[in-house]
């Protein structure tokens, strides 16, 4: 009795020390956790720490999940969970100062209503209610900034997201972008120099307007010799025949740590709309390139070159010598437009994909299509350690390169390209990331301009290199942010009504909006999916299929071929009637063939299902016995040790008595 007594106090106290434990561990370890996800999904990064630790202020942020809703859709609860346990995480490491609270917008409450009031995006459901998935973040001067929904298919920049927002709110200020450019897509009073005998009001560039509604944009005079200290960006358009003390102000401007995006091109179309009409001959004379050599040396990179102006048309061997900037020509990302001809592919019209970028920078992480016209291709030519040149958006392996000669002679002709077409071996790159410290490209200082003889001396203030790594952004095409290749405008009904035609608007407010942010938001990229699929199950699936699909087409077209010769025979004469024999005889060979054939397609649906059921057996076992039982297996082999080891002891201590 005494025993059982005991046997029972002791089953109580070892329940007693396990919920003790268990409580105790979920109190103070309650933030302990090993991430081992293969891109660390539930750690911040430094970026983001640092964004934390900027904070003067709390921050109060409230996260809108419609809880109650969610229990019924599994895979809104799954997500809506993953982000829940982000915002928790940047609690934890906040020190305070982000202040996390989760509200049930459930219907005809206050809470609906406060979610509607800062724009939040309530998904309906088929019984009329609303799901939401949202954060508002206020400060303490009552300002706010929102996501009005958490999408999944954003997931892989959802720390992004949440870190921008809480950027956003702390430097309320829109950030001062910078623009240059000899083009007028400011509008009307811009400058144009490529028609200086009348000045017409132009219509600001589309991407130009929508800059203006996120941020402060001034424009840059082409006689500047310094940017100004509080310009956040620099974006330039279109280089062409700057000043020697403009580049050397650009050269200044990003030593100090000034951020600079550009849009070269070794031919832009969009040029040609704002110059006089010219003769051939005189069209053949001028140049449509625009390029910034000693700045893009200095940097690291090059536009790359081709051969002698003056040769005939075709694609050219990249790396051979050569004096212009080279065009991209790539036949497997060829742009469907309409020709005297009818359609035609043309090979330098690059109608790229995501395939074609790079999927973990946040430039061009989210881009579907883009549109490039007569693009040029950017080279890698330093070694240094210090600099890394990120390819943000390339083309196929077969790419190559030709010069402008086809372009400025008039003679455009798709058909001659793709005739005339090498193709190349390696992909080129169409736009860049620099990232590093740089050296100025301007020793002695400012370039002499043409009416003076020799550099000016060094100014004060001149530095020979960077003060702190830099980042800049150059894309090859100039077109690529022209409306006539991002967007297509409507009059409807006196409105100008603006409809994007592609995500090339996209490419430049990303790269404007990521290098006018914080040194850490530009170093963070996409992070993975918390979706991991059976991707050993999808295979076995798509292989069924194809063999399902391999048969089904085969009887398909056994039946077609049955049919109409059935077809024959019905419609036959007297001498067709003689054969009824061999024809029912072909019929029932044909049944005969179609039972054979249907029983071989029962017989692949059924390898398909056992494969699939094998290898859910084999998982369940894995993630429900496998544990348990390598536990046991494992206490086992312990307790035997130990077994063992005290016979191994009273041996030794028998031994030692005698």
């Amino acid at each position: 009795m005494q025993r059982k007594m005991s046997t029972i106090v002791g089953l109580v106290l070892i329940a007693v020390i396990v919920l003790a434990a268990n409580l105790i561990a979920g109190t103070v370890f309650k933030r302990a956790k090993i991430d081992m996800t293969e891109e660390n999904l539930y750690t911040l990064s430094d970026g983001s720490i640092n964004v934390l630790n900027s904070l003067d202020d709390t921050i109060a942020a409230s996260f809108y999940y419609s809880r109650t809703a969610a229990a019924e859709i599994p895979q809104f609860k799954a997500y809506a969970e993953r982000v829940l346990q982000l915002l928790e995480e940047y609690q934890a490491m906040s020190k305070g100062r982000f202040a996390l609270e989760v509200l049930d917008p459930r219907p005809d409450t206050e809470i609906e209503l406060t979610a509607d009031r800062y724009g939040l995006q309530g998904v309906p459901l088929p019984s009329g209610e609303r799901v939401f998935l949202g954060l508002v973040l206020k400060d303490q001067a009552g300002r706010d900034e929102s996501i009005p929904f958490f999408s999944d298919q954003r997931e892989p920049y959802l720390e992004y997201d949440v870190s921008k927002a809480i950027y956003s709110i702390s430097h309320p200020e829109k950030e001062k972008v910078g623009v240059l450019s000899p083009l007028p897509i400011m509008g009307a009073g811009a400058e144009n120099p490529f028609m200086r005998d009348r000045e017409p009001r132009f219509t600001p560039w589309v991407f130009i307007e929508e800059l203006r509604k996120t941020f402060r944009l001034e424009q840059i005079d082409l006689a500047a010799e310094r940017i100004p200290d509080d310009i956040q960006l620099l974006l330039i358009v279109h280089p062409k025949d700057l000043s020697g003390p403009l580049l050397y102000a650009i050269d200044q401007y990003v030593l100090k740590g000034g951020r600079v995006v550009v849009f070269a091109d070794p031919f832009a179309q969009i040029e040609s709309q704002y110059e006089p009409e010219v003769s051939p001959e005189q069209r053949m004379a001028l140049s449509y390139a625009s390029d910034l050599p000693a700045l893009f040396q200095a940097w690291g990179i090059e536009l790359e070159k081709t051969g002698s102006r003056t040769a005939m048309p075709g694609a050219y061997e990249p790396g051979k010598d050569s004096k212009s900037p080279g065009i991209v020509v790539d036949p497997n990302l060829a742009y469907s437009m309409p020709t005297r001809q009818g359609y035609q592919d043309v090979p330098v019209w690059l109608r790229l994909s995501p395939e074609n970028c790079d999927p973990h920078e946040i430039v061009t992480a989210n881009l579907d299509s883009l549109l490039m016209i007569c693009a040029g291709s950017i080279k890698k030519t330093t070694a240094s350690p210090d600099i890394e040149v990120t390819p943000l958006i390339q083309t196929t392996d077969v790419a190559a390169l030709m010069d402008d000669v086809m372009f400025r002679a008039g003679a455009f002709d798709p058909e001659q390209m793709r005739r005339e077409f090498k193709p190349g071996s390696s992909k080129l790159t169409l736009a860049a990331k620099i990232t590093g410290k740089f050296k100025t490209a301007f020793p002695k200082g400012a370039q002499p301009t043409r009416d003076e003889t020799a550099s000016p001396a060094l100014p004060d203030g001149h530095l020979a290199e960077s003060r702190s790594p830099g980042t800049i952004v150059v894309v090859a095409d100039v077109d690529v942010i022209s409306d006539a290749a991002a967007v297509r405008i409507q009059n409807l009904f006196g409105q100008r009504l603006v409809i994007a035609q592609n995500d090339n608007l996209s490419l430049v407010h990303n790269a404007v909006e990521n290098l006018t942010g914080s040194d850490d938001l530009i170093a963070l990229r996409s992070r993975g999916s918390s979706d991991r699929p059976f991707t050993t199950v999808q295979a076995i699936l798509r292989k069924a299929n194809q063999e399902f699909q391999a048969e089904e087409k085969r009887l398909n077209a056994e039946l077609d071929k049955a049919n109409q010769r059935l077809a024959e025979l019905q419609r036959g004469t007297e001498e067709h009637q003689i054969l009824n024999a061999a024809y029912m005889a072909e019929v029932e060979g044909l049944r005969r063939k179609t039972a054979e054939t249907s029983s071989e397609l029962r017989k692949v649906r059924k390898n398909m299902r056992e494969d699939i059921e094998r290898l859910g057996a084999w998982l369940k076992f894995v993630n429900i016995a496998l544990v348990p039982l390598l536990v046991v297996v494992c206490s086992i082999v312990v307790a035997w040790l130990n077994a063992l080891n005290r016979r191994r002891a009273l041996r030794n201590q028998a031994a030692g008595k005698a």
